[in-house]
């Protein structure tokens, strides 16, 4: 995962995943700390992101660079920066993300830039979690009607995640919201899910996915239901 914003622990990804945020892996190089302030952190890192790697994406296809024919990103940077306050069985993390990363092409299509923002806020009581996260592109805007590489538009973007953890069973929910501001069109996705851990290291996930995407006469839908086994090193 980027350093970007609130990672993506869905079995299958949300919309910030889908469109080429939170998974895509870019090569480049950066610099990571971490500063104690009595019981309380604060950690930082700043990326130099060279170029995007096309056969790991985990963007959707038709968002964005990643199915784009001749597209290519990178050549940019990337930063983040959290607070943990601790109070033992109460924590709360407050966090900052910047990225501005160049899209360009190999014909005579124009480059662009883009630019995100984050910020987000998350809350942990013993075994409940809940989190949340607003942002922001700036990017190449569509226009109303047009579908393709909706991921290059400028657009704002809402994610909440409550999460419920026992010792080898994990229920949550997350719902995410984008609106793609020049396609002038609104994307939710709403995902519970029961992840069972048996043994440390092994993942046994049961997903529902539940998507809507209004457009001018119609109702895009599409719900899934997604059985997962992953293994974490």
């Amino acid at each position: 995962d980027r350093f970007f914003g609130l990672a993506d622990d869905t079995f299958a990804g949300t919309l910030f995943s889908d469109n080429g945020v939170t998974r895509n892996p870019i090569w480049g190089a950066g610099v990571t700390g971490e500063t104690r302030i009595g019981v309380d952190s604060l950690t930082w890192a700043v990326f130099w992101e060279g170029l995007g790697e096309k056969a790991g994406s985990w963007e959707e296809t038709g968002r964005g660079v990643w199915s784009d024919p001749g597209a290519k990103m990178g050549e940019g940077a990337s930063a983040r920066v959290t607070y943990l306050v601790y109070k033992g069985l109460l924590t709360l993390r407050g966090g900052l993300s910047g990225s501005s990363l160049r899209v360009w092409y190999d014909d005579a299509r124009p480059a662009f830039r883009l630019n995100d923002a984050a910020i987000d806020l998350t809350l942990t009581a013993g075994p409940l979690l809940i989190s949340g996260q607003y942002f922001f592109r700036e990017g190449e805007r569509r226009s109303p009607g047009e579908r393709l590489f909706l991921a290059y538009d400028d657009g704002r973007a809402g994610l909440v995640e409550f999460r419920l953890e026992f010792p080898t069973l994990t229920f949550r929910l997350i719902w995410c919201r984008w609106s793609y501001l020049g396609a002038e069109v609104s994307e939710s996705l709403l995902q519970p899910a029961v992840v069972w851990t048996p043994v440390k290291g092994i993942e046994a996930t049961i997903e529902y996915l539940a998507r809507r995407l209004p457009e001018p006469g119609r109702l895009v839908s599409g719900d899934a239901l997604r059985l997962g086994l992953g293994l974490r090193f």
